[in-house]
């Protein structure tokens, strides 16, 4: 606003609007250093932008893996809370119109999806939070990686059956067939005491001593008679088949 104050020395006697000051006269040799301009700095600043998880283990984000729905919080620093968003469909946030200054940026984990884990803060310490101390320009660089966490539990969901026509060729009546079981643990710890059984189709004959193991002890499945396979395998260890 033009004069305000009690100075004309200090005081601002542009137009808000023009930009311009009232006409000014002054005879020859005189001087007039009360004429001032004051401008309000405009200079806001935005803070961002993405939360994500690293899905294909690559440790940079990558399309599809930012989290939506996250909730992030920003503080002053005298650490109010002054602000908070929610993270886009894309994984993106962003807190605008804000004034240099210290902040903190705050990943509030209750939004966080179940089974994941901090790997990767602006800050170098991945604990869902990092300091801005002095900032005074956009920082668009404020992303907080995730990643699975570990199962540390067996998982033998990798395991495979295969089948082969021992007598080659089209299968017929008669034909012998080879099934091939691998067993794998891709999980983090060990599997115990791990039991296979297995019920062949009613169109087919189990042939008496063809079951075989390269772990354990084949307990049904090799006599006369036998409709069942149970095959005691015993410890698997993690990542291991």
């Amino acid at each position: 606003m033009p004069n305000q104050g009690s100075s004309d020395i200090t005081d601002s006697d542009a137009d808000t609007n023009t930009g311009h000051t009232q006409p000014i006269t002054l005879s020859p040799g005189e001087h007039n250093t009360t004429v001032d301009a004051g401008l309000i700095s405009d200079d806001k600043i935005t803070i961002g932008d993405l939360v994500w998880v690293d899905k294909n283990g690559d440790g940079v984000p990558s399309p599809g893996e930012g989290i939506p729905g996250v909730t992030v919080i920003l503080l002053d620093g005298d650490g109010n809370v002054i602000a908070t968003t929610v993270t886009d469909d894309d994984g993106h946030y962003h807190f605008t119109d804000l004034e240099p200054g210290d902040y903190t940026v705050v990943v509030d984990t209750d939004t966080l999806p179940d089974n994941v884990i901090p790997f990767r803060d602006p800050d170098g310490t991945p604990d869902s939070r990092t300091d801005l101390p002095g900032l005074n320009h956009d920082d668009l660089d404020v992303d907080f990686g995730y990643k699975p966490e570990p199962t540390d539990k067996p998982d033998l969901s990798g395991t495979t059956k295969s089948v082969t026509d021992v007598n080659g060729g089209t299968l017929m009546p008669g034909d012998t067939l080879m099934y091939a079981v691998v067993i794998h643990n891709s999980g983090d710890k060990p599997a115990q005491a791990v039991f296979y059984t297995d019920t062949p189709s009613p169109y087919t004959t189990l042939v008496p001593g063809s079951v075989s193991t390269t772990q354990g002890t084949v307990n049904i499945g090799n006599q006369p008679g036998d409709m069942q396979i149970r095959v005691s395998i015993g410890d698997i260890p993690a990542k291991q088949r």
